[in-house]
């Protein structure tokens, strides 16, 4: 007989990467608000241009 909790499926991982997802698109969101714009989108773009220009 099979032990029900070792047949689990691990679901930890996906809670987790979502998680991360959720803080990068916040840390994202903060950086586009200095350009007035709360959006991802232009927090990565302003990010890009940041690690551009301190290249």
């Amino acid at each position: 007989m099979r032990d029900p909790i070792a047949a689990a499926p691990d679901r930890s991982a996906p809670r987790a990467l979502d998680r991360w997802a959720r803080h990068l698109v916040h840390v994202l969101r903060g950086q586009a608000q200095v350009d007035f714009m709360p959006s991802a989108v232009t927090g990565a773009v302003f990010s890009l241009a940041l690690l551009a220009a301190g290249w």
